[in-house]
């Protein structure tokens, strides 16, 4: 009897290893992470790689597209002041403020990566505290940081788009806008109808299985730190949207 409990214990180590764990979240999330629960290593550096290179190839691909729409409005403003000798300076100028904000954009995202892990799993951790479940916050950290994965496709997903088309889409539902409405729209409700599509949904049933698995709780229960857990993102996106609308206010009052 004690041989084949100490087999069975060692069956999640053995299981698992980087590429089946990345395939299992994928297509068998609920084995997938309960094999993590118990496996010394959840593998979840695969993630974090695949996760900067999206960002690379996302940010890399839409240099040519931003770049192409900063020369547009460049040469628009400096044909409308009818000062055709200041357009190369302009242009030149536009270009290296296009530059210098992806670059920003690009070491912003990757260091938000590691923040975004921390506060998902912090937050997974306590909620699934407070609903009775047992677990610690390394079993919830590796599980946070795969349920990232949606987002890691939609990176690469989004850099394809860019190549095959040569524009930067639009984000999530944020597309039922035409170009002159999302101008004028309200950057809340924006930022709210950005953060919506298959990625998300995808991201937030990972979770419930993720908690389930991790936890030992219900589907119910693992549903509703999963609501909660959106929510509180939700909050968080709102909130920056509204000092980002409010800060744009003011600007423009000045």
């Amino acid at each position: 009897m004690a041989e084949t409990t100490a087999s069975l214990e060692a069956v999640p180590e053995t299981r698992l290893n980087p590429f089946s764990t990345l395939i299992g979240v994928m297509f068998r999330p609920h084995r997938t992470f309960t094999l993590m629960r118990e496996a010394e290593r959840g593998y979840w550096w695969v993630v974090a790689v695949l996760a900067v290179l999206s960002v690379i190839v996302l940010v890399a691909a839409q240099i040519p597209a931003y770049s192409k729409l900063s020369g547009g409005v460049a040469v628009s403003e400096a044909q409308s002041s009818n000062d055709s000798s200041n357009q190369p300076a302009q242009v030149q100028q536009a270009g290296g403020i296009s530059n210098f904000l992806i670059v920003s954009r690009l070491v912003g995202n990757l260091i938000g990566l590691g923040i975004t892990y921390l506060i998902r799993a912090t937050i997974l951790y306590l909620l699934g505290l407070s609903f009775g479940g047992r677990a610690t916050f390394k079993q919830i950290f590796r599980m946070a940081v795969w349920t990232t994965l949606p987002d890691v496709i939609r990176n690469f997903v989004g850099a394809a788009a860019v190549l095959a088309t040569g524009n930067v889409p639009s984000r999530g539902l944020s597309y039922i806008f035409s170009s002159t409405e999302y101008v004028g729209a309200s950057k809340i409700l924006i930022a709210i109808l950005e953060g919506i599509d298959v990625y998300l949904i995808w991201s937030l049933v990972l979770i419930a299985v993720g908690v389930a698995a991790t936890y030992q709780l219900s589907r119910i229960k693992s549903w509703v730190v999963t609501l909660i857990y959106w929510i509180i993102g939700l909050l968080f996106t709102i909130g920056g949207a509204a000092i980002g609308q409010v800060t744009s206010s003011l600007g423009r009052g000045g």
